[in-house]
């Protein structure tokens, strides 16, 4: 998500105030000498913006190494693109994960207290495709 951040940072008892700033496409952090800015590089071989965000479309995995923290849905429900399912705690932050399509929950592969690594499989999704009646 979008966001600023102010850190106070003390290195060798110097102490120094630190704003950081980030989007989905940079991330800026200025202190008194200046700022010094990253770009956020998509590969060209990306998947599309779905699957980029969420993973393969048949699961919802963890963005990075974390606990988990609530669990949204169960087996069997019927989630749509978009649709929070579950929510993990990393670097003291909360980041909520979203199904990547229309999709039935086949199967919760973790609970609310594991420590999952970055990509690890959390929700399972059904193969077949979810149709509006």
């Amino acid at each position: 998500e979008d966001g600023n951040l102010t850190l106070n940072v003390n290195y060798n008892g110097v102490i120094t105030k630190v704003n950081i700033f980030r989007n989905e496409d940079i991330l800026a952090i200025f202190d008194q000498n200046g700022k010094y800015q990253f770009n956020f590089v998509r590969p060209s071989f990306s998947l599309d913006e779905g699957e980029q965000e969420y993973g393969a479309s048949n699961k919802a995995v963890a963005p990075m190494p974390g606990v988990i923290d609530k669990i949204l849905v169960k087996a069997g429900d019927l989630v749509k693109k978009g649709d929070s399912v579950f929510v993990l705690i990393a670097m003291k932050m909360e980041y909520i994960v979203k199904a990547g399509r229309d999709a039935k929950v086949e199967s919760v592969l973790h609970q609310v207290g594991d420590n999952v690594p970055k990509d690890a499989t959390v929700i399972k999704f059904t193969s077949e495709e979810i149709k509006d009646e």
